[in-house]
């Protein structure tokens, strides 16, 4: 087992060296090779890292404009290797005349529900609208065909509210992690409320209709 981590070490190293030697680094040139940050902005949590089409997809969150955390958009970069990192701009813009920010959320590759808009090796976000306007928090998609243009969806949200026994809690309902669960062929949706320290469990057969399943929390 040592031997292994030595070698594992010294390949890590070697590799490492190799892509400082080809001045493998981002088109600003003052990060490390193994760093992402975009052109201009405030950037926060990253949102999910899909694999589509021989292209990795990373969105985070992002304010094009200043670097303020306001006007919260999703930010969007792609590589061919993790390494390499092209800045394709902002993927979901805030809404100015609605005042609605898009927070935190993830991203799937929808290739399995072919009765969902958003299928069909579609890369679907899925993010918390934060109304500025009303303070309300609730779940919305959007998708793309191309990986690089998004979509609204026109039925958004897709959960406009916590459970009717958490209605109160509105006003901090955010950042849904999807992914597929197989043994039960449904997507998962974990989301909380943070005030008081709930997780939610929510299943879906197509991303759009949304099923409250149950929650976990502790002290």
């Amino acid at each position: 087992m040592e031997s292994f981590r030595v070698c594992f070490t010294i390949l890590l190293i070697k590799s490492a060296a190799q892509l400082l030697a080809a001045n493998t680094i981002d088109n600003q040139g003052i990060n490390s090779c193994f760093s992402y940050t975009p052109n201009r902005g405030w950037v926060n949590d990253p949102n999910g890292l899909v694999y589509a089409a021989g292209i990795y997809h990373l969105f985070y969150q992002h304010n094009p404009y200043s670097n303020e955390d306001t006007n919260i958009s999703w930010g969007h970069a792609t590589s061919p290797d993790l390494v390499n990192w092209t800045d394709k701009g902002v993927a979901i813009l805030f809404n100015k005349t609605a005042q609605i920010q898009r927070f935190s959320g993830s991203a799937v590759v929808n290739s399995t529900n072919a009765g969902c808009p958003a299928a069909g090796r579609r890369i679907v976000a899925i993010f918390t609208d934060a109304d500025n306007k009303t303070g309300t928090q609730a779940q919305s998609i959007a998708y793309s065909d191309d990986g690089i243009t998004f979509k609204l969806y026109a039925g958004n949200p897709v959960i406009p509210s916590p459970p009717s026994q958490y209605a109160s809690e509105y006003r901090n309902f955010r950042d849904p992690k999807v992914f597929w669960y197989e043994p039960k062929k449904t997507w998962l949706m974990v989301v909380v409320l943070s005030d008081i320290r709930k997780v939610l469990f929510y299943w879906s057969p197509n991303l759009l209709q949304w099923t409250y399943k149950g929650e976990f929390s502790s002290e």
